[in-house]
């Protein structure tokens, strides 16, 4: 499983609890509004490009080196989210998975920073990071 079906995945649990919806979009519904918001490269989501987004938004920054080194992960707003990735951006997404912008941008709050942690090690994305988290989310479907 590479990593934008595991970010869809997540994505559709995510948004199954977020609680001002009812909305339950399925896994490909989520992976088609995630390939058209995140960075992609060769159609696999680009974990590095996504990481240099968030580093390189001033107010966010110290919250995004929290996701890539090894202590604790800050917690990041809706509200962040969007200014990161943009308003019309977020707008579309979340009009392809039929839900209302700030439930969008609440359940990619909680499922990027997983992300991006657990895909780097020593504050930079790590390929080998990356194969041991496919192989966990793997693991734990077969469980």
């Amino acid at each position: 499983m590479d990593l934008m079906n595991m970010a869809a995945d997540l994505l559709a649990k995510q948004l199954k609890q977020e609680p001002a919806t009812s909305a339950e979009p399925a896994p490909s519904a989520a992976l088609d509004a995630l390939k058209g918001l995140l960075p992609t490269s060769g159609g696999e989501l680009n974990l590095a490009e996504l990481a240099g987004q968030f580093m390189g938004s001033g107010g966010v920054a110290s919250i995004a080196a929290s996701w890539l080194g090894d202590g604790e992960n800050k917690g990041i707003d809706p509200g962040q989210i969007i200014e990161v990735l943009g308003n019309d951006k977020i707008s579309a997404f979340a009009q392809k998975l039929g839900v209302d912008p700030m439930v969008a941008s609440s359940a990619l709050s909680a499922i990027l920073p997983k992300l991006i942690d657990q895909g780097s090690t020593e504050g930079k994305v790590d390929a080998s990071a990356i194969a041991g988290m496919a192989k966990g989310m793997l693991g734990g479907l077969f469980k």
